[in-house]
């Protein structure tokens, strides 16, 4: 989980989040709760720094997993590439 800073809002006064990034299961392991655990691993440790919240891009097949834990679709991420 990368960190960086964010400034506080009226929902919240934390001044940085989490963004979750290459979570991944070796296919002889899906479906063994691996997936789960480290998306857990990673809620707790973000809880315990006051992280103010956890974003992420899943792909379809991870998905169910980040629902599971609580994490909910947005479509207002956007990119400009440079190169």
């Amino acid at each position: 989980m990368l960190i960086y800073p964010r400034l506080p809002s009226p929902e919240s006064a934390a001044t940085a989040e989490g963004y979750l990034l290459n979570v991944y299961t070796d296919r002889a392991w899906r479906g063994r709760g691996v997936a789960a655990a480290l998306v857990d691993a990673s809620i707790a440790r973000a809880r315990g720094l006051g992280l103010g919240r956890i974003r992420l891009h899943a792909t379809e097949a991870g998905q169910r997993v980040y629902e599971k834990a609580g994490f909910r679709s947005r479509v207002d991420e956007m990119e400009l590439r440079l190169t």
